[in-house]
C-alpha cells in the first residue's frame, strides 16, 4: 500500500497497481504493465443485466449442428471419365486459360 498524502495524518492508502493508473493514465482506464499502455477498464454486467444478456441468449441459441459430415454420392463407374480423357481435359482447359491472357 502506498500512503498519497505522504503524511499519516490523512491515512489513505491505495495499491500499487491504483497508485500507477492515478498517475499514468486518465480515469476510467487501467495501466497495463505487458503492453506499457493504458486500456478501458472493464467492469463486467450487474446481476440483473446479466440475467437478461442470458435469456436473450438462450432465446436466440441454434441448435447444435449435427457434426456428420454429409456424403457426396459418387458417380458410377460408366460415367467417370477415364484418366486419359481427364488429362486431355485439363491440357485444354490449361492451354485455354494461357491463350486467354
Amino acid at each position: 500500500m502506498i500512503n498519497i498524502y505522504g503524511n499519516s495524518k490523512w491515512g489513505q492508502q491505495m495499491s500499487r497497481q491504483a497508485a500507477i493508473d492515478k498517475a499514468m493514465c486518465k480515469p476510467g482506464y487501467t495501466w497495463n504493465e505487458t503492453l506499457q499502455r493504458c486500456l478501458p477498464a472493464y467492469v463486467g454486467p450487474d446481476r440483473a443485466t446479466q440475467e437478461r444478456i442470458d435469456a436473450i441468449n438462450a432465446r436466440t441459441a441454434k441448435p447444435p449442428k449435427n457434426n456428420v459430415p454429409e456424403m457426396q454420392p459418387e458417380a458410377p463407374i460408366s460415367e467417370q471419365a477415364p484418366p486419359q480423357q481427364a488429362a486431355k481435359a485439363i491440357a485444354a482447359e490449361v492451354s485455354k486459360r494461357r491463350m486467354g491472357k
